[in-house]
Formats: C-alpha cells, sequence, structure tokens
C-alpha cells in the first residue's frame, strides 16, 4: 500500500510534463506571430495570389453590406486598387499598366472572384466595416492581421490534433505546430488576403471534430460538431467540398462499437455505386473529348462505317444554336513536327438524314478554319489542306455538328476514318486503312502512319453525364472546374503526362516557399535539399506507421487511416485540378489549394523522422536540429524576398 507522501508526489511528474509542455506550446504561438508579422509587412501589397480580387470582394460585402452578385465590382474602389498596385511596382515585369480612367470596361485588377463560396470573405470585411474611409494599403494590412489570427488558430489546431494521437510529453505535440510556424509557403499564405486561409482554418477545426469522433465514439456533441464543421467547409471554399462525404464515413468509423456498423458500411458502400452509376455512363469514343450536353454516347456502332465497326455519333439539336462536337489534341511531337506546314485532314462523312456538316476543324495558334459540305445517309469521304501557323503550340481536331433550326427533330451525323497527314495528299481519292483503328494505310501511291488516335471510334471510354456538368456551370464558383475535361485529361495519359510531372514539381516547391505569384523563388540547392528531405521524410513515415500501426488500438488505426485518407484526397484533388487546362489555357497549379491538408501532411513528413531519432536514442536533442533546419529555411526566405524588394 502507498504511503500518503508517494501518493502527493505521483502528480508531479505529470504536472511538470504539462508546464513543459505549455510552454513549448505558447514558445511556438509566440514564433508563429512573430513570424506571421514578418510576412504581413515583408511582402508588399498585392503580391499574393488573387489578393485584390479577393480584397475586392471583403471590401465591396462591407460597402454594400449584402453579398455581391457575380461578377460585381466597384470602379472607382478598382481605380484606387489598380493605382495602389502600379505605385508598389506590381506591373513593372507585366508589360503592361490598367488603364486607370477607363469608364466603360471593368478596370483590371485580376480574375474576378465575386461568385466564389463567401463565408471567408464575410469573415475579412467585418474589419472594413470600421475602417471603409481609410485609404486602401491600410485596408489591405488590416485584412492580413485577420488573416493572421487564423493562421494561429490553425497552429493551435495542430496541437489539439496532435493531443488527441500522442501522450502528453510527446514531442510531436509541438514539432508539428512548430514546423508548420516555420514553413516559409505556408506563413506567406496565411498571412495573405486569399480564400485559401479560410479553408485552411476551417478544414483543420473539421479535422479535429472528426478524429476526436472516431476516437472517442459518438455523441450528441460530437455529431453536431462534426456536422456544423462539414457545413462550414461546404461554404468557405469549393477545394473542400471533400468534407462533406468524408464527414459520413468518419460517422461510420465512429460507429464500430455499434451493431449497425456492418449495416452502416453496406448503406455506404451502395450509396457510392449509386452515384457512380448516376455520374458515369459508358460509350464514348476514346480520346475525343466531349463538348456535348447530348445525351447518347459518341461512340456508336453502325453497318455503314467505313473503317472497323464504329464511328463517332454527334447529334444536332432542332430549333437552337446548340451544337453537340468532339475534340481530341494532338501530342506535343506531332505539333512540332507539323507547325509551319501543309497538313492534309479528312474523313468519311453521312448523316441519319441529309444536311449540312463540317469538316473536320484544326485549332491552333492563328488556325480555326470552318468549311461546310452536304451528307446524306451514305459515308462519303471529304478533305482539305491546311498550313499550320507556326506559332502554334497546341492543336486540336475539332468534330461539330451544326445546328438544325428548320428540323422538327434532331438529325444524326457520323464520322470515320478521321485522318491527319503531313503534306499534300489526293483529293480526288480516299485513303485505304490497313487496320479497324485508322492507324496505318495507303493513299495513292504512297503509305502513312495516321496522325489521329482512334481515328476510327474503335475503343471506348466512359464520360460523365451531362446533368452533371449543366449543374457545375449553374455556379460559378464550380463553372471552371469542368467534370468533363477531367474525366476527358485523365484518360488521355500520353497529353496529361507533361503536365503531372510539371505539377508534381511546382506542388513540393511552393509547399515550402515560392512567392509572390510564382516571381520570387528560394535558391536552387534549396529545393533540391527540400527534394531529398520530403522523399526520405516520405519512406521513414511509411515505415513508422507500419511498425506503429501494430502496437496501437484499432480506433487509433482507424483515426489516422481517416485523417490519412483526408490528406491524400486533398492532395491528389490539386495533384490534377490543372488536368482540364489540357484543352485550353494552361495552368500548373500551386500548393496552397492543398494547405487545408497542412496538419496531416506535416505529421506525416515529421512522424518518420521522430522513429529515428527514438532509435537512436536521440530524443533528448534530435528534434531540435530538425526544427532548426525549419528556421534556417525560413530565414533564408526572408531574405530571398527582402533582397528582391527591398
Amino acid at each position: 500500500m502507498m504511503n500518503d507522501s508517494t501518493a502527493m508526489a505521483a502528480p508531479v511528474p505529470a504536472l511538470k510534463v504539462a508546464r513543459k509542455e505549455n510552454y513549448l506550446i505558447l514558445v511556438v504561438m509566440l514564433l508563429g506571430l512573430i513570424n506571421g508579422l514578418i510576412f504581413v509587412f515583408i511582402m508588399p501589397p498585392w503580391q499574393h495570389y488573387e489578393e485584390p480580387s479577393h480584397f475586392e470582394y471583403a471590401w465591396l460585402i462591407a460597402a454594400r453590406h449584402s453579398l455581391p452578385q457575380y461578377p460585381a465590382y466597384d470602379q472607382a474602389k478598382r481605380r484606387e486598387i489598380a493605382a495602389s498596385m502600379i505605385e508598389h511596382g506590381f506591373f513593372n515585369d507585366l508589360g503592361f499598366l490598367p488603364d486607370l480612367n477607363s469608364q466603360t470596361q471593368p478596370i483590371w485588377i485580376g480574375t474576378n472572384v465575386t461568385g466564389a463560396l463567401p463565408l471567408y470573405h464575410i469573415y475579412e470585411a467585418l474589419p472594413l466595416l470600421f475602417i471603409l474611409n481609410a485609404n486602401v494599403d491600410t485596408q489591405l494590412y488590416v485584412d492580413r492581421i485577420f488573416s493572421l489570427i487564423l493562421y494561429l488558430l490553425t497552429l493551435w489546431l495542430a496541437y489539439k490534433v496532435l493531443c488527441e494521437f500522442v501522450p502528453a510529453g510527446h514531442p510531436l505535440r509541438w514539432i508539428v505546430p512548430g514546423s508548420m510556424a516555420l514553413i516559409p509557403g505556408f506563413a506567406d499564405l496565411m498571412t495573405a488576403v486569399n480564400n485559401d486561409v479560410g479553408a485552411t482554418f476551417v478544414f483543420s477545426l473539421f479535422l479535429l471534430a472528426c478524429v476526436r469522433m472516431v476516437l472517442r465514439g459518438l455523441s450528441v456533441r460530437r455529431v453536431v460538431t462534426v456536422l456544423i464543421t462539414a457545413a462550414v467547409c461546404a461554404v468557405t471554399k469549393n477545394t473542400i467540398l471533400v468534407a462533406v462525404p468524408l464527414a459520413l464515413l468518419a460517422f461510420v468509423l465512429a460507429m464500430r462499437r455499434s451493431r449497425w456498423w456492418y449495416a452502416a458500411w453496406a448503406v455506404c458502400l451502395a450509396g457510392l455505386l449509386a452515384v457512380i452509376l448516376s455520374v458515369f455512363s459508358w460509350g464514348d469514343a476514346f480520346l475525343w473529348n466531349r463538348n456535348s450536353s447530348q445525351l447518347q454516347a459518341t461512340h456508336s456502332r453502325t453497318l455503314l462505317a467505313p473503317v472497323g465497326r464504329y464511328a463517332i455519333d454527334l447529334e444536332t439539336f432542332p430549333g437552337a444554336n446548340e451544337t453537340a462536337s468532339v475534340n481530341q489534341v494532338l501530342l506535343s511531337d506531332q505539333v512540332n513536327e507539323i507547325k509551319g506546314k501543309t497538313v492534309t485532314i479528312g474523313a468519311w462523312i453521312w448523316a441519319s438524314e441529309p444536311t449540312k456538316a463540317y469538316l473536320p476543324v484544326l485549332n491552333g495558334g492563328n488556325l480555326q478554319l470552318e468549311a461546310q459540305v452536304s451528307v446524306d445517309k451514305r459515308p462519303t469521304f471529304f478533305s482539305s489542306k491546311v498550313i499550320i501557323p507556326a506559332d502554334a503550340d497546341r492543336v486540336s481536331v475539332i468534330l461539330q455538328s451544326i445546328p438544325s433550326p428548320a428540323q422538327k427533330t434532331g438529325i444524326n451525323i457520323f464520322y470515320d476514318g478521321i485522318i491527319l497527314l503531313e503534306g499534300n495528299w489526293p483529293n480526288e481519292t480516299a485513303p485505304v486503312f490497313k487496320d479497324a483503328g485508322a492507324t496505318h494505310g495507303a493513299w495513292g501511291a504512297r503509305s502513312f502512319t495516321n496522325l489521329i488516335r482512334n481515328a476510327s471510334a474503335e475503343q471506348a471510354s466512359p464520360f460523365v453525364r451531362p446533368w452533371l456538368e449543366k449543374l457545375s456551370k449553374r455556379f460559378p464558383w464550380a463553372a471552371h472546374l469542368s467534370p468533363t475535361q477531367f474525366v476527358n485529361a485523365l484518360l488521355d495519359l500520353q497529353n496529361s503526362g507533361w503536365i503531372y510531372r510539371a505539377t508534381a514539381s511546382s506542388l513540393y516547391r511552393s509547399f515550402w516557399g515560392d512567392f509572390a505569384w510564382e516571381s520570387v523563388r528560394l535558391p536552387a540547392i534549396v529545393y533540391t535539399v527540400l527534394k531529398w528531405f520530403t522523399l526520405l521524410s516520405i519512406l521513414s513515415s511509411c515505415l513508422a506507421l507500419w511498425i506503429a500501426g501494430s502496437k496501437k488500438s484499432i480506433n487509433w488505426i482507424l483515426a489516422m487511416g481517416w485523417v490519412g485518407l483526408a490528406m491524400l484526397i486533398i492532395w491528389v484533388s490539386v495533384f490534377i485540378r490543372g488536368l482540364p487546362s489540357l484543352f485550353g489555357q494552361i495552368y500548373i497549379p500551386p500548393a496552397r489549394y492543398a494547405y487545408p491538408a497542412i496538419i496531416p501532411t506535416i505529421m506525416f513528413l515529421s512522424l518518420g523522422w521522430f522513429i529515428w531519432i527514438k532509435r537512436l536514442h536521440w530524443q533528448k536533442w534530435g528534434v531540435y536540429p530538425f526544427l532548426a533546419g525549419f528556421l534556417i529555411l525560413n530565414v533564408i526566405a526572408i531574405i530571398t524576398i527582402t533582397n528582391f524588394y527591398y
């Protein structure tokens, strides 16, 4: 039996641990405050992604006391913002200046974002209510300070999430928020006026709520907290709408002790299958990217097909100006071969009723020619010759139907054996293909290899049902995120591979630090070191999780699995975010869209190093070199930005 002195002494070590941990977290928060203030004031006004546009949105809410309708703007305020942008050198390297005297057109300050989900902008509008008469620079810095508050709260949430996974006194409780406070790219973004700040904070709050529910089980308070935080995510930014399905998964995982657990899984899987079947269908022509609201598939089996058994089937829509079209983007190597040269393009074309049809259209550089021909129910071969502009960097082949306002019913137009070849080929004869896929053959006395892939539509692929595409276009915050283009680009691995490589490079670089719209970068050697650090961290953490998982409770494993899945979904969604730009202006996304997953990301990167520190018995001092590396990185970033601007 313990004596009184032993009983009294037992809590002392725990109390010391708690006091030390509180002291360390206070140091982390103070470090975050100092670093955040440095980034607030070291970065000149407007030198964050879309900062002028997001500030304008918040100002409109404050000035009008209501949510503006897209695309709202205030010309006088834009004139003030644009003048400040000019004063602070925003346009020095852009080669143009906005017209401050414009009366009819909105003065350019960047992309209009007034159609974005509004919660963050409402938050940033609050301080502006009290300083509407201040100059625009002062208003901007006040809004940056309000973003800084969310930055500090995110650091605190990181600490609270780690408290759920590791015991009191564990170094990861302060290493993770401490590392976050010293990542220059994160500090730069979280002190900007940008709705990614709000997305990062509210998703971190949602993360904590779900982790607690999975680890501790269901209760009314936990369920309500998860529902509220998921709803807040849904009105903050489209990048974190994944909170809704993740919340449902968290509910199922938290039901593990319930007899309804397996039934809940069955319902979720059935719901997932129903969603997949309602969103996707099968039967479009592979590699031919649809831009059409036609319900039927574009890959159609027909006995009239001159090549193979299938053809591309496009509808016309009676009494309307709407057209159905598909396009195929040529590979970059192919474009390099034909730019500045004459090419011959042709196809077999026919229709369900006699009508007019477009010849295949080549689009690229300054080139876009459209020619109409008369077609009937019999396949007829048509061809034309075009010179590809020397400045063309991308070329696409477009097949498009013509509206039929005089028709009471729609007409189907068919294309088969689409061919594109460099040089002049005879118009008086048709090519003869040696295979059903229309890849090789002879035309006149010469053999050829077709530049068009799946030229006879023999291969099929899935496609997004038109209702989802129409729904996305109804909301300004989702109009640019075409589900159809995502699927098309995902399927065309030959064409999209370079985007994946460019995105991977951009993500790791901008995650650690890439500033001022990517115009200020760290020294090249720093990115090289960070690349190897990131790769080693990932490998070490995978090993560490494998080791730790065998010693943890099932609830810990489920919660960690849920966090890992949330992190993976966020990063993958960012990784593929730029794919639709394959069909327009190329866009390579930065890591700011992935910062909502910053807590699990730094958890994951830190865990592997901690395991090695523990195995080498360096617990007392080994964590400090780890944080010192982040501190050095942060100092290098501050010096780099200072040298660039000042």
